[in-house]
């Protein structure tokens, strides 16, 4: 949270979410979890900057997501209106490993933060088969 005199300035940020068969982690799950998070940390989570890819296969290529695809959009528009986005595991952004570095690599150079709401579920097996972990620091 910003002070600005005795006003107090309340960041927006965004979520991205991404459709799964498991319904302990729905699209509207992966959502409560960001949101609960983003509360926690003082960030306002305004609807239209809630960004989702439903039903869509989790090897498809990000830039064929119309979810994340407004979400790098979002993320390059000016003026910007956040400058973080969650998640609830690194791996909603893409399985492939590449495609997932890519889109943290846009987000970085948008300025933007990626904080990660489930810290367990970071620990991934790439579509090589070959694990790797990423932590939210």
């Amino acid at each position: 949270m910003e002070e600005v005199g005795q006003l107090s300035l309340v960041k927006a940020c965004a979520i991205y979410a991404r459709g799964v068969r498991k319904p302990r982690q729905s699209i509207e799950a992966q959502i409560e979890l960001c949101k609960s998070e983003a509360r926690r940390m003082g960030f306002q989570v305004p609807d239209h900057l809630i960004f989702r890819d439903e039903g869509r296969n989790r090897y498809l290529a990000f830039d064929e997501r119309p979810g994340i695809k407004a979400l790098l959009e979002a993320a390059r528009s000016e003026p910007r209106q956040f400058d973080t986005v969650f998640v609830d595991a690194n791996y909603r952004f893409s399985r492939p490993f590449t495609q997932m570095l890519s889109v943290y690599s846009r987000l970085s150079r948008a300025g933007i933060t990626v904080r990660v709401a489930n810290t367990s579920a970071n620990a991934i097996e790439a579509a090589d088969g070959l694990g790797y972990e990423i932590y939210n620091c």
